[in-house]
């Protein structure tokens, strides 16, 4: 059975059940990469160049771990994954960064949906391409793979969304809830965010994501600023965070960026003015790269807990 390979970072965190999906139907073995370790991020850092952002040097030592594991590596040219909107360059060069690594071949179809008149002609495109490069002929198998991935997809993010909804904020909070933002490759990987999310929940909150809420109703609000933002991620992190000053259904915010990335450098600051221009909410900016100290970033999550439980208790007259 031919075997595929799919690296461990970047949007493996939203699309993997898509690509799963897609390549299992059509009969190949995906495999991925380990778990982000250090070893991963000190051969990803060797590799990749000083100015390169730290998402970009983690995926590096991902994709050199399954060189010469399997049959291709999946690496689709990414450079817009919904309409009117873009994401980062970078994504859309990565085949080019990587090719000189290693002599394995790389299935690397185009994948831009930035025109809604062109939305599925594209899909399909990008779908027909790499079938075509794994030597499939059939376009009827080709499409019910693809109809297959997207369902895989659909219930990744009924799973996601299920966890909390702004129509239903019943969910047990023990001390309350704290809305973390970011790319989903920041939050989802703990090695990269040194275990934000369990250190939060060890603390005893409930944690919730921009990918927790329907992107249509992140986009909406978003779109209510003057200017309409035309990065994928920038507006779900600015609508999920307006979003959840809104509605209240934070008690805290926090913004976990990445050092180098052009896209954080601007997002972050409209999010750190905006909350603190129309709300109360404690409002903490982490900023992490290969660098950073478990000593130092764990000192000022416990400073922010802390904030928000003498807000608690100032609001319950404890104090």
């Amino acid at each position: 059975m031919p075997i595929i390979g799919v690296p461990r970072a970047l949007l493996y965190y939203e699309f993997f059940p898509l690509w799963n999906g897609f390549f299992t139907s059509l009969g190949w073995e995906v495999v991925t990469s380990e778990p982000t370790t250090k070893g991963t991020i000190d051969q990803g850092v060797s590799m990749a160049v000083d100015e390169t952002c730290f998402p970009i040097k983690v995926f590096y030592g991902h994709f050199l771990e399954l060189c010469h594991r399997c049959d291709f590596i999946f690496l689709p040219r990414l450079v817009s994954i919904e309409p009117r909107a873009y994401i980062c360059p970078k994504f859309m060069g990565l085949p080019d960064l990587v090719r000189g690594l290693t002599t394995q071949p790389i299935l690397e179809p185009v994948v831009n949906l930035h025109s809604n008149k062109d939305y599925w002609r594209q899909l399909w495109g990008a779908a027909q391409l790499t079938g075509a490069k794994m030597g499939i002929k059939s376009n009827f198998r080709i499409g019910q793979a693809l109809l297959c991935g997207l369902k895989e997809q659909q219930k990744h993010y009924q799973s996601l969304n299920n966890i909390v909804s702004p129509e239903n904020t019943s969910t047990q909070k023990p001390r309350g809830r704290i809305g973390v933002i970011g790319h989903p490759y920041t939050i989802y990987d703990p090695a990269v965010n040194m275990n934000l999310l369990r250190f939060l929940e060890n603390a005893g909150y409930q944690v919730v994501t921009p990918y927790n809420f329907p992107n249509q109703l992140l986009t909406a609000i978003a779109n209510e600023l003057p200017k309409e933002l035309f990065w994928t991620y920038g507006r779900k992190v600015i609508g999920a965070a307006r979003l959840w000053y809104q509605r209240k259904l934070v008690d805290g915010i926090i913004d976990l960026v990445t050092f180098g990335c052009g896209t954080d450098s601007v997002t972050g600051e409209i999010i750190e003015r905006l909350v603190r221009r129309e709300s109360n909410l404690p409002f903490l900016l982490l900023t992490v790269d290969e660098h950073t100290g478990e000593a130092g970033f764990y000192t000022r999550l416990e400073a922010f807990i802390d904030m928000i439980q003498f807000k608690a208790a100032i609001a319950g007259g404890d104090v």
